[in-house]
């Protein structure tokens, strides 16, 4: 029974170190502008060229969204699109309360949006995306622009 609690109290240990460590990026963030103990971060642009799939009429975008450390729980967050250039529906599906989710873990989630593939031959369109509401972490910037890019489109 002693070795059972040198080995729990080794790892109780190891996880205190751990929120010390945690603990100690939270105190910093306090004391520096644009500092945070959990970021969540998405590109501040992302750039559509093409897509893989089936489905002649759609490309499934995925906008990732990051967050800094692994944690120990799911990273939720809330989406919206807004037109830009590029209109919805004539250039992609606009989505409404769309939710990404990071799992316990794991550092990437992805926003999901349908862009229209004869969309993606007319260059210089775009449309944001505006991330929200975390339930845990903090939002560097919560707008990622999507830039639809020609691929060689034929005639």
């Amino acid at each position: 029974m002693v070795k059972g609690l040198r080995v729990l109290g080794a790892v109780v240990g190891v996880a205190l170190a751990a929120v010390g460590v945690v603990a100690g990026r939270a105190g910093a963030a306090a004391s520096g502008p644009g500092q945070c103990a959990v970021c969540l971060t998405v590109p501040s642009t992302f750039y559509v060229v093409d897509g893989d799939g089936d489905n002649l009429r759609f490309v499934e975008v995925g906008i990732p969204m990051r967050v800094s450390v692994s944690l120990f729980s799911r990273v939720v967050a809330r989406y919206d699109t807004q037109a830009g250039t590029a209109s919805s529906p004539a250039d992609f599906v606009a989505v409404d309360d769309g939710r990404v989710s990071i799992a316990a873990g794991e550092s990437i989630g992805y926003a999901r949006v349908l862009v229209r593939r004869t969309s993606l031959c007319q260059a210089g369109k775009h449309f944001d995306v505006v991330f929200s509401a975390p339930n845990q972490g903090r939002l560097e910037d919560p707008n990622s622009r999507v830039e639809l890019r020609a691929p060689s489109c034929g005639s």
